[in-house]
């Protein structure tokens, strides 16, 4: 008897495998611009980790307004704190992607959805890339990942990437088994509702590796099916669409985390007809007209900045560009106000807010006749405001400056970083005439 019971927990009948079987979803992607992306070994490795890692944060976004939304009609808790729309958004996450902490909890752990990637053994791809001077791509992709070389005749981009024009599938395997018990899924939230929308989010406004954020690595959804092997893509980019719409709600708060609100805007998305250009031509249009509305956001700093550098008095206000990622890091040559050249530094001075990203996200869409750029605003809290803080600070350091000169500390609040945000994604779209 002991040996039959073994046996039976170690191969399972074939109810319990029914039970176990998994809804297979399959989308296929487009990967339209080069992304800079590696593995462990430094090999330019695209892994479903990475993958799974940026549908959580795509569902996070889409999620935040509904889980909102959730508390307020069906738990009747009339103007839900954020800590509480949190802690009921993590509850979800852990449930559908998991979760690598010990919890004591029935439905935390392992993820019931599994990725698996299949692409073409002849994808190609690039140890290093070389721009040529000015290039505007390479203020795109940034100096950590497009250093000048040496002799400055060109930048190099020692980063592994992928070439655009590829394609890849995700296979999405959904285990019911591990879900359908969950007291949200049984009236409120359908999980097939929750792997649509983030593969159709993922594949409308995300990309992969670095600098994805400016448009490097964006994906377009090529088709998408459901575990009835139906294809259903143009239904998930309609639904996509709609609750992003739904997700308009009159929030008097912006939300702590990038999340689609009526903070958002976006423009070039949703289209079907878009500029007749190749992708690259698409991403140089981008890079240039990103580059000179930075540019022009520092400019109007430098006066303010040299200003303070020769007199050790505090700039009137804080420039737009702080707003815009943390930190920043820039030499200002010698002028009127000062007779040295100066490497200024701005970042964030309370615990935990050093680094920031944007809050905008830039792509390249597919259209019916080309490719075209886009632009995503997700409003979001540029900081959080702790208790013994009413209101986040910036710090300001010039190297080379006595010890004795005390670094220029001003207060900001969130409302001026999304307004800030807010304008530059404005002046950009209007440049790229989107």
């Amino acid at each position: 008897m002991e040996d039959t019971a073994a046996n039976t927990s170690k191969h399972p009948t074939l109810l319990q495998r029914i039970k176990e079987r998994a809804n297979c979803y399959s989308a296929e992607f487009e990967l339209t611009t080069t992304a800079l992306i590696f593995g462990g070994q430094k090999d330019c490795e695209l892994r479903e980790p990475s993958v799974k890692g940026v549908l959580r944060f795509w569902w996070r976004a889409l999620y935040w307004a509904k889980v909102r939304k959730y508390l307020i009609d069906i738990e009747e808790i009339s103007e839900p704190t954020h800590d509480q729309i949190l802690c009921r958004l993590h509850e979800l996450e852990k449930l559908i992607w998991g979760s690598a902490t010990e919890d004591t909890q029935a439905y935390s752990g392992k993820s019931c959805v599994s990725l698996k990637i299949h692409r073409p053994r002849s994808w190609h791809y690039n140890n290093q890339m070389d721009l040529e001077p000015r290039d505007p791509l390479a203020h795109l992709i940034g100096q950590q990942h497009a250093p000048w070389k040496k002799n400055k005749s060109k930048h190099e981009i020692a980063t592994p990437n992928l070439a655009g024009g590829q394609q890849f599938t995700l296979r999405l395997y959904v285990y019911p088994r591990r879900y359908l018990q969950h007291p949200l899924f049984s009236k409120h939230f359908s999980i097939e509702e929750h792997i649509s929308l983030a593969v159709a989010c993922l594949g409308t406004f995300g990309g992969i590796g670095a600098r994805a954020h400016n448009g490097l690595g964006s994906l377009n959804l090529l088709s998408f099916t459901d575990a009835a092997n139906t294809n259903c893509t143009d239904q998930a980019i309609a639904e996509l669409k709609s609750h992003i719409e739904s997700a308009q709600l009159q929030i008097t708060e912006l939300p702590p985390i990038p999340a689609f609100s009526s903070y958002t805007q976006h423009k070039g998305f949703f289209e079907s007809q878009g500029a007749n250009r190749k992708a690259e031509e698409a991403l140089a249009v981008l890079a240039k007209e990103y580059q000179y509305c930075r540019q022009s956001y520092q400019n109007q700093e430098l006066s303010d900045f040299a200003n303070w550098a020769a007199t050790h008095q505090q700039p009137a206000q804080i420039p737009d560009r702080f707003y815009l990622g943390l930190p920043i890091v820039w030499k200002v040559p010698q002028n009127s106000f000062t007779s040295l050249t100066q490497d200024y530094q701005i970042k964030g001075a309370l615990p935990g807010h050093d680094r920031r990203a944007s809050l905008y996200f830039l792509h390249i869409r597919k259209h019916e006749n080309g490719f075209s750029p886009a632009v995503l605003l997700l409003g979001s809290q540029y900081g959080w405001v702790s208790a013994s803080h009413d209101t986040l600070r910036a710090k300001f350091t010039i190297n080379g400056l006595p010890k004795d000169v005390k670094h220029y500390e001003p207060e900001f609040s969130n409302a001026d970083a999304y307004i800030a945000n807010e304008t530059f994604v404005k002046n950009l779209i209007n440049q790229l005439g989107i």
